[in-house]
């Protein structure tokens, strides 16, 4: 699911299934979940979209710019490494 808005969609579907058939308690739990990852689904979108303006900005901008953006590369669900400059 890391980084994939649609299998965060896919899985709050799941957690709202799943409160249909449980106790009131439950439900409302379930249906914290699947707000969150919803919430989750929008802000990876959002994200993605920052990165792909940001990679068009670094393509016009070509190398004879003074400012480079460099490319984030995801490591694991919470270790994000920044490329360093030569």
């Amino acid at each position: 699911m890391a980084g994939d808005p649609k299998q965060c969609r896919v899985q709050a579907a799941s957690c709202r299934a799943l409160a249909e058939m449980r106790a009131e308690q439950e439900r409302e739990h379930l249906g914290v979940v699947a707000r969150a990852l919803e919430q989750l689904a929008v802000e990876y979108e959002s994200a993605q979209a920052f990165l792909r303006t940001m990679d068009a900005i670094n393509e016009a901008l070509g190398s004879g710019c003074a400012v480079e953006f460099a490319p984030l590369a995801v490591l694991d669900d919470d270790e994000v490494e920044v490329p360093q400059r030569a």
